[in-house]
């Protein structure tokens, strides 16, 4: 091994429900928020672990439900997030609790 830390990765999928179509720009802003919390890309087509994040309109604003998948393609986990702050942080704890836990901002 060349001595490089091996984090953890997941494939990303990023999704509008109907009344909260989001941008392109504000789906990379998204991704870029959450490498930047991590401190490294997270995101890779291949990874084992999927994270689905849909993105509906609800009468308080924009609600995000986080889903997480295995490898194996069974839910492991889901969290509804109601601030658009904290979407960035529920996505990198689901990919990397460890870093996520430790460097947590905002």
């Amino acid at each position: 091994m060349n001595g490089e830390a091996v984090h953890p990765t997941s494939s990303p999928d990023l999704r509008a429900a109907t009344g909260a179509e989001q941008c392109p720009e504000e789906a990379r802003a998204l991704r870029d928020a959450v490498s930047a919390r991590l401190g490294y890309v997270p995101f890779r087509d291949d990874a084992p672990q999927h994270v689905r994040t849909v993105i509906r309109r609800d009468r308080g604003g924009l609600v995000a439900t986080v889903d997480v998948f295995d490898a194996a393609g069974e839910q492991v986990g889901q969290r509804e997030i109601r601030s658009r702050t904290r979407v960035a942080l529920a996505i990198s704890v689901a990919i990397d609790p460890e870093l996520a836990g430790a460097g947590a901002r905002g």
